[in-house]
């Protein structure tokens, strides 16, 4: 924990320390310092804003690879990276509000004193947010299989239509988001 000047105590806190915790958890509660909330605070709001920009990415990649209305060899290809996409929506929408819910809960908990309550909502925002991790790379690793076919039927229509480039910004983007989502959950 920080070295702060400004250390949080109420004479509540006692009291709201849930039963069965460490030593170490229960220090960890009584020395919560403002610096400490503050940065909670950003990492949610982080969260937020990610979440959102990935949401966004994912709705036009969605629309973009929707919009290969191909039947043969290039529909075999797309149609599971399509269904992956329509999973990992939902994944993305449920991470959102969980972000949002998590922000709200940990910030009323906060204002009555309940660190470790808030501590542990927030944790449980952040892992919601790192679960993204996977999907998101999956349909990363499944798009730049499609594209490093070499030669194929498959390969050279998406370059026809432009969609060859899509798949390297995705590349690009998921590789930094992924970077990003590795947010520090706190000691309770």
């Amino acid at each position: 924990m920080h070295a702060a000047a400004h250390i949080l105590q109420t004479r509540h806190l006692e009291s709201l320390v849930p039963a069965g915790l460490s030593a170490e958890a229960q220090k960890s509660i009584w020395y919560l310092t403002t610096e400490d909330l503050e940065s909670f605070r950003i990492n949610l709001v982080k969260t937020r804003e990610m979440t959102a920009v990935i949401e966004a990415a994912l709705q036009q990649l969605n629309t973009e690879i929707h919009n290969i209305n191909i039947c043969g060899p290039i529909s075999t290809a797309v149609d599971p990276i399509k269904r992956a996409i329509r999973k990992c929506k939902e994944v993305v929408e449920s991470a959102m509000e969980s972000a949002r819910t998590q922000e709200e809960v940990s910030r009323a908990l906060i204002e009555q004193g309940r660190f470790g309550d808030a501590l542990t909502a927030i944790n449980e925002g952040l892992i919601v947010i790192g679960e993204l991790k996977k999907p998101l790379v999956g349909i990363r690793d499944q798009l730049n299989n499609l594209s490093a076919k070499g030669r194929t039927i498959v390969t050279e229509s998406l370059r026809q239509m432009g969609f060859d480039k899509e798949i390297e910004a995705w590349d690009t983007s998921v590789t930094e988001w992924t970077g990003r989502m590795v947010l520090p959950t706190w000691k309770l």
